[in-house]
């Protein structure tokens, strides 16, 4: 349903605002015709599993009750979920380093070499980013098969979280002009942004349980938290791009932050 939802919203939109270039330039390198479409697509797919697997990981250690040292029965069926999701997000991202080769090299994922992969991936710190991340992954991915131990599910929930975080490294906010502040911000933003969407697509799986009114109760005090940092590290980080004093040239970016606020407000 999320991946649905996320496809009909994704595929139109890099149609009508210009998000997909296929023009092919006599003379220069060409991805060819799927490199284009297929990046965004594996990068917002990316964020969705990253999204629902914390989420899961979250709900299992923290948000149900535990029986005892352990996780409960349906914390159980909840980290077996996480298996799958983990192995579907680390070949997601596998997908993305290939992809992101294609089209830094202008050449079609089946005729890309084993050395230019390599050189991206060690070389190259978005490459780098990606491969830090798929490690954790795969961590986590063994972690929620390790056992039934809450703590061991708190580490796995905690390694979740970790994993969303290096790619924010080699973003926009590492160029910004303020650049500590920039990425601190955001990777507090999207870590709290995370754990508040995750933590509730978490709560949507127990609905039926008889613990869900206490996981309710967890989650609410979670999801305070979450917001307050959500919109104060998006508040932070947006002053450091837009700076003190914005040009008029940077005004349509400053406008382009107000949609994003929307949400903020409908839990108030």
């Amino acid at each position: 349903m999320v991946a649905a939802t996320a496809a009909v919203v994704l595929i139109p939109a890099l149609m009508f605002a210009g998000g997909v270039d296929t023009t092919v330039i006599p003379g220069l390198p060409d991805a060819g015709p799927v490199t284009p479409w297929a990046l965004p697509v594996v990068t917002t797919a990316s964020d969705l599993l990253a999204i629902l697997l914390a989420g899961v990981l979250v709900t299992a250690a923290f948000l149900l009750p535990g029986d005892g040292p352990s996780v409960s029965a349906h914390g159980w069926l909840l980290l077996r979920r996480a298996t799958w999701l983990a192995a579907a997000w680390f070949c997601v991202v596998v997908a993305r380093i290939l992809f992101s080769v294609s089209d830094v090299l202008g050449v079609p994922v089946p005729e890309l070499g084993l050395q230019p992969i390599a050189g991206f991936t060690l070389s190259i710190s978005q490459g780098q980013a990606l491969m830090w991340q798929a490690g954790l992954i795969l961590v986590v991915a063994l972690l929620s098969r390790a056992g039934l131990s809450r703590g061991l599910a708190a580490v796995a929930a905690i390694l979740a979280l970790a994993a969303i975080v290096p790619p924010a490294f080699t973003g926009h906010a590492s160029g910004a002009g303020d650049h500590q502040l920039a990425v601190s911000s955001l990777v507090l933003h999207i870590l709290a942004a995370t754990l508040w969407i995750g933590g509730l697509g978490g709560l949507l799986l127990v609905r039926r349980v008889k613990a869900f009114p206490e996981a309710v109760a967890r989650y609410s005090r979670l999801a305070l938290v979450c917001f307050i940092v959500t919109a104060i590290s998006g508040t932070a980080n947006a002053a450091v791009r837009l700076g003190d004093s914005p040009s008029s040239s940077d005004r349509g970016t400053g406008y382009s932050y107000s949609p994003r606020s929307v949400p903020l407000l409908l839990p108030v």
